[in-house]
């Protein structure tokens, strides 16, 4: 395609050659000054023809983009579920170590739980929190696999003396819900006091 430079130059040649051939070479320079005027026209036309389709994709680009922006955010505060009517999905909770210590058992010193996570070589020992006779460790740990869990305490009945106790639980972490690993202390006469596992309980 001519560009507006190259059509230039041929209306210039054009009347140069004209101006050498007297009237005849004149009237066809005429013609073709007229041709390349007339071209040079279109050109500019189809230019600014361009131009405003380009303008048009690029506002119809930016348009589609802010539509799935739209629709992005309405999932992301609506849900998937609210809008197809699907199953909530429940974030995974805080993982809980529980020791239930039975009357008329009463601890002396701390409660501890000793955990090995899921492919790990090294044990982690943390001290329980005391609510009422429940004595609770809870932390955000979600790897899932096979667990260990070791429960430990000093005790006394009736201000007697009693020994410590552990005992060590395994269990399978599954990967969605609010799970508590329950043991529970109690006097079993003539043993004394022992630690129970109850397991692993949805809460």
């Amino acid at each position: 395609m001519v560009d507006a430079y190259g059509a230039g130059r041929l209306a210039l040649e054009a009347a140069r050659a004209g101006t050498g051939s007297g009237r005849t070479g004149a009237s066809s320079a005429l013609s073709m000054s007229l041709t390349v005027g007339g071209l040079t026209v279109r050109m500019a036309v189809r230019q600014a023809e361009i131009a405003g389709g380009a303008a048009a994709m690029s506002n119809l680009s930016l348009i589609s983009s802010l539509l799935v922006l739209v629709v992005v955010l309405f999932l992301g505060f609506a849900g998937c579920d609210t809008l197809w009517g699907l199953d909530p999905v429940t974030p995974p909770g805080p993982l809980e170590f529980s020791l239930q210590v039975v009357y008329p058992l009463a601890v002396v010193g701390d409660v501890t739980f000793t955990y090995l996570r899921p492919g790990d070589t090294t044990a982690v020992t943390k001290t329980a929190t005391q609510q009422g006779d429940l004595y609770v460790f809870s932390f955000d740990e979600r790897e899932v696999g096979a667990w260990m869990v070791n429960c430990a305490m000093t005790a006394n009945v009736d201000g007697v003396p009693e020994h410590k106790a552990s005992l060590t639980g395994h269990f399978i972490m599954p990967d969605s819900g609010n799970w508590v690993y329950r043991f529970v202390a109690s006097l079993t006469p003539p043993d004394g006091f022992v630690i129970q596992p109850v397991g692993l309980d949805a809460r």
